[in-house]
């Protein structure tokens, strides 16, 4: 089975205040290569733009951005292209 994600999904494991056991479980599952999940090509926009509003509102701080930055760099996925039919 594939699991594809979006960014707000993967938003729980950057924002404390959204944790998410479910998307615990997958991050973790995902690191340790067992699965890969799907996302849509223009995932690592969303999560750019999710981590820096994040930063800017003053939800995550200047480490936990950074920290955010590097799990989206090793978090491995199947890029799919979101304007195939």
């Amino acid at each position: 089975m594939t699991i594809v994600l979006d960014a707000s999904f993967s938003g729980s494991w950057i924002l404390p205040d959204e944790h998410s056991a479910e998307a615990e479980g997958i991050l973790e599952a995902a690191l340790q290569r067992q699965q890969a999940p799907a996302v849509p090509d223009l995932r690592i926009y969303e999560m750019i733009h999710l981590v820096l509003s994040a930063c800017r509102r003053s939800r995550i701080d200047v480490d936990q951005t950074r920290t955010a930055a590097r799990l989206i760099q090793r978090f491995p996925v199947e890029c799919c292209d979101h304007q195939s039919p």
